[in-house]
């Protein structure tokens, strides 16, 4: 009876050894998984070693190593997620490269003036004189034309040099020339006779027409159009800076 009693309470006591020895497993395997999610797998590696070195007995080393492994490649696939949705470093071609890019852009327009302008001449033309009475006689011409207009006005990239741009990391500091008309479009075929009384020639009618275009730019400095292009521009232009990849953008207007 006391062999027996003496065997059972060696059994016992082996069978306590064992959860005990497992609950340090579990705990080892728990701390890997903590360690794997604060420092990644890399660590976690470094870490199991470490703690295999300590089991407390070799019986357990294949449910361990089970556990650890299992971690391992969770913790690897949740590293590898979060490197692919960290936001890359941003990449910006060299300064030569950006300058290209920026003059193949040519004229970059800011502003369009349109106006529909009346044009309004009047001739009186001397046809004779009376037999009799000896008055002059005279007869009224006059031609009402409405013509359609546009001027176009922007920063020409073209006249941008290599001395005039600089780059370091995301920043962009430029020297911009100063805004100018490129064009002022009132074709004949944007002309209408409203009123037509008396003889007018083709010669007239197409002096009155340079007239209107030349009128049509005085209006359109007299309305603010270079101011207005330029100050207009610079919010377009820091956008396009903002596609080509910089995020600070400093603009410098060049002196007339």
């Amino acid at each position: 009876m006391k062999e027996n009693n003496k065997t059972q309470d060696n059994a016992s006591t082996k069978n306590d050894n064992l959860n005990k020895i497992t609950d340090a497993g579990i705990k080892i395997a728990d701390k890997v998984v903590d360690n794997l999610l604060d420092k990644g797998s890399k660590a976690a590696g470094s870490f199991v070693g470490k703690a295999a070195g300590t089991a407390a007995t070799k019986a357990l080393m294949p449910l361990i190593l089970k556990i650890v492994l299992g971690t391992v490649l969770v913790g690897g696939i949740g590293w590898g997620v979060k490197k692919a949705f960290t936001p890359k470093p941003l990449s910006i071609d060299n300064t030569t490269n950006v300058i290209d890019k920026i003059r193949k852009i040519g004229e970059f327009t800011t502003l369009c003036y349109y106006e529909e302008l009346v044009i309004c001449e009047k001739r009186t033309d001397t046809i004779g004189r009376s037999f009799w009475s000896k008055d002059v006689k005279t007869i009224e011409n006059e031609i009402v034309l409405i013509g359609k207009g546009r001027i176009r006005a922007g920063y020409n990239f073209k006249k941008i040099n290599a001395q005039d741009i600089r780059t370091h990391g995301d920043t962009l500091d430029i020297v911009l020339p100063k805004v100018e008309i490129f064009d002022i479009i009132m074709n004949p075929s944007d002309f209408t006779t409203e009123y037509e009384e008396g003889t007018w020639s083709h010669e007239t009618t197409t002096q009155l027409k340079v007239k209107a275009k030349q009128q049509l730019e005085i209006n359109a400095q007299k309305y603010g159009l270079l101011e207005k292009a330029e100050t207009n521009g610079i919010k377009r232009i820091k956008n396009l800076f903002n596609i080509f990849g910089f995020n600070t953008v400093n603009i410098t207007i060049k002196e007339r």
